[in-house]
């Protein structure tokens, strides 16, 4: 007697995967969600895109900055991980979960998670400053 066929649903760009959104995989944002998220009103989607590039922008720059005790690093990590998401910048916003999340780790995983933090941001920057030029 052979077994019943099995029906497998696979999760499109930006849904859970392994409780964790999947990263749309030609560019750092996915854009269809950002259409869905601003119901295909692009001039919407701009001024989305803009208010997260200021905020990465002011991100960057306090993560860049030494550590400090009480320096609001988990925070920043919690905030940039919602607006990631929102955007649906999946591999940013898991990589400020990762960061989030080892903030109270060794000091040279807290490190290295940090360097893939911003090195995502960046690449989530850059593809959001080519979008907005029209690239």
């Amino acid at each position: 007697m052979s077994s019943p066929d099995r029906i497998t649903i696979r999760p499109s760009s930006g849904e859970e995967q392994g409780g964790r959104p999947r990263c749309a995989e030609a560019s750092a944002v996915d854009w269809e969600h950002l259409s869905r998220q601003s119901f295909g009103d692009r001039e919407l989607e701009k001024e989305l895109l803009a208010l997260f590039s200021a905020q990465a922008a002011a991100f960057a720059a306090r993560l860049a900055e030494p550590a400090q005790e009480g320096d609001g690093r988990r925070e920043i990590a919690h905030q940039l991980q919602g607006s990631a998401r929102a955007i649906g910048a999946f591999a940013l916003a898991n990589a400020a979960q990762d960061y989030e999340n080892a903030s109270t780790a060794a000091a040279d995983d807290c490190a290295a998670r940090r360097r893939a933090l911003l090195d995502r941001l960046d690449e989530t920057r850059r593809a959001i400053a080519a979008r907005l030029e029209g690239r």
